[in-house]
């Protein structure tokens, strides 16, 4: 990786996690890469009430308890709480610069309004934050008046914010509109690692579903119940899907672990309803690139998506590296993915563009060098 660059040591950045985990990969890959030019101070979340604080090599770590709770107002209560420990830390702190993962969830703007008396320079990555869909999941708010408050919490951080970054060019453009001047860097969910592609022969005849099951996948039970009948082996990692018909389930297994036992599958899939209850569209779905699809092309694996998701589409289209389908339509699915596995053609073509695009989708040196020269400019702005 990056050279260490002494002269930077003496700077210390604040990352301010919110509500990930130590290890979550987004963001404590900003971390090893601050830390490979800066002292860090990591604030991450957990649920081990006995963590305690220690530093290790230019990390510092400061976990913050907070236990999640199944009832909305003790979640609140106990949120607030959390959030309040975590602007107690901040404050007391001594840095340049502070980086925040996405925001919190009772008091969101407080923490920029801190940061701002300590005159200090504040990048926010918002991950995939769509502030029309802000509080998606309460429904006891009307959604007119969640798009008008989500708005202008968004309008506010990017205001306040030296420099953003984001996991898509739709989400910076978009961005953009509200600050045309705004330091954006778009920054992806790249795979950690890479596995160059094996050959078909030696390859599972399966389709590898990976995550959890939250969103509506009723259409994607019926594509596997056709591959299924046409002899593809349907594995889960890391969830339990229920259905009429036998799914091979394994655990949530290690990062390198995962990658490996992907890269021995016929396909990996992205697949799940994109639109609300209403039949909308939802964009923090349409425009997403979450782990799973970086993660399967960083295994060596062509993936399965719907149609619906714009933003890894024009990737796989324009890369050739995976199969687009349409959910609505499961036979006319399942018949296009069974065509793209027996066409020998087809398929080594798919495994041919993913090796020649494959370093495009996995954090290396490079991209770690134009993400610090990034925060580097903001600093010196």
């Amino acid at each position: 990786m990056a050279p260490q660059m002494p002269w930077r040591l003496v700077m210390q950045i604040v990352v301010v996690g919110y509500l990930h985990k130590k290890m979550d990969k987004r963001v404590f890959r900003t971390v090893k890469a601050f830390s490979r030019h800066f002292k860090v101070l990591y604030i991450y979340w957990t649920e081990d009430a006995s963590e305690k604080s220690y530093t290790e090599g230019n990390i510092e770590y400061l976990p913050v308890y907070h236990k999640l709770c199944t009832n909305p107002f003790k979640e609140f209560v106990n949120r607030y709480k959390y959030e309040r420990e975590v602007l107690r830390i901040v404050d007391k702190l001594s840095f340049d610069l502070a980086y925040i993962h996405h925001f919190a969830t009772v008091k969101p703007l407080a923490i920029f309004r801190l940061l701002s008396r300590k005159n200090v320079k504040i990048i926010t990555d918002f991950h995939e934050y769509v502030p029309e869909e802000y509080l998606f999941g309460v429904e006891q708010i009307p959604r007119s008046i969640k798009m008008w408050l989500g708005q202008k919490l968004y309008r506010h951080m990017i205001m306040k914010s030296d420099g953003t970054v984001f996991v898509s060019k739709k989400f910076l453009e978009d961005a953009k509109e509200w600050k045309p001047d705004l330091k954006a860097f778009n920054f992806p969910n790249y795979g950690n690692l890479k596995i160059p592609p094996i050959n078909q022969i030696k390859r599972q005849k399966e389709v590898i579903f990976a995550g959890t099951t939250e969103r509506k996948i009723e259409n994607e039970l019926k594509i596997f119940e056709i591959l299924n009948s046409k002899g593809f082996s349907i594995v889960s990692i890391g969830t339990d899907i229920k259905a009429p018909f036998e799914i091979k389930k394994l655990p949530f297994l290690k990062y390198e672990k995962m990658i490996e036992r992907i890269s021995n599958a016929a396909f990996s899939i992205v697949s799940y309803s994109c639109r609300n209850k209403k039949g909308n569209y939802l964009n923090k779905y349409v425009y997403s690139m979450p782990n799973k699809f970086f993660d399967s092309i960083a295994a060596g694996t062509p993936v399965i998506l719907d149609k619906d998701f714009l933003g890894m589409r024009e990737l796989i289209e324009n890369d050739g590296i995976g199969v687009v389908i349409d959910r609505d339509n499961p036979k006319e699915s399942a018949e296009k993915i069974t065509a793209f596995w027996e066409s020998k053609v087809e398929y080594e073509k798919l495994l041919l563009n993913i090796s020649r695009k494959q370093d495009h989708y996995v954090w290396n040196e490079k991209k770690e060098r134009e993400f610090i020269d990034f925060i580097m400019r903001v600093i010196d702005s």
